[in-house]
């Protein structure tokens, strides 16, 4: 075995022994909450089956109408058991945390901008990063199923926002019914061992997976390798490797 073999089987046991490790950690999931008016019995939901100690809930209130903190909207008792993301300025900088992040709900507006992949907000931000960074996306659509259902609905703007919808779904961006979240939960719970991870080795392959997916640029953090087989595949293919 040559030298450049074993670095690549030494980085794969590596990779291996992090995936290991994961399998015993909770499942961080962001949830962000933008008009949601059912909020309470949503939370109340999240608890109702017998996976939830799997889970680490953290909330983000976005919309005006909640207060500064969230916490009234929580159901009384439920306060220890979740954590609220209270400056919206942090998701963008703690969303690579997360293994799976949910919007309970979109605007026709945020749908429009979020199927482009234009931000605008908080909400379109969260969306083109999941995207980007292969994060699990869960929606909830029930708001987009009564506008559907409206008579008083002009057929372009009713195909327009399906449209929308389904290039959202093209991202593999999952469209979920919320009053489903302890079906949803349970396939993420039994996907525990196969959740994405934050890799600390950068290999050979991740590089060619990056530049078959058309990008360019690639962020190692703080105690993050990259091999060398795989340095030399990025120069190869002239993507950034960028040190945060």
């Amino acid at each position: 075995m040559n030298q450049k073999e074993i670095v690549n089987v030494v980085a794969r046991e590596i990779v291996d022994r992090f995936k290991e490790e994961s399998k015993n950690k909770k499942i961080k999931v962001l949830i962000l909450v933008n008009e949601f008016k059912g909020i309470k019995q949503f939370i109340e939901n999240l608890f109702s089956f017998d996976e939830s100690d799997n889970f680490d809930f953290h909330f983000s209130f976005l919309s005006d109408r909640f207060n500064s903190t969230g916490y009234s909207h929580v159901p009384s008792g439920f306060e220890k058991y979740i954590n609220i993301l209270n400056n919206k300025s942090d998701i963008k900088n703690v969303i690579n945390d997360f293994d799976a992040v949910l919007i309970t709900d979109l605007t026709v507006s945020q749908l429009s901008s979020a199927s482009n992949l234009i931000i605008n907000d908080e909400v379109t931000n969260a969306v083109s990063m999941c995207v980007f960074n292969d994060i699990p996306l869960y929606a909830g659509t029930e708001n987009f199923d009564l506008i559907g259902s409206s008579v008083n609905l002009p057929y372009p703007v009713r195909d327009a926002i399906n449209q929308n919808l389904r290039n959202l779904a093209g991202y593999n961006v999952k469209l979920v019914q919320l009053k489903e979240i302890s079906g949803i939960l349970k396939k993420l719970s039994a996907r525990k061992s196969d959740m994405p991870f934050k890799k600390k080795v950068i290999t050979r392959e991740d590089i060619n997976d990056s530049f078959s997916r058309g990008l360019r640029k690639i962020t190692m953090y703080p105690g993050d390798i990259i091999t060398a087989l795989a340095r030399d595949e990025a120069q190869k293919y002239n993507i950034e490797i960028i040190k945060e």
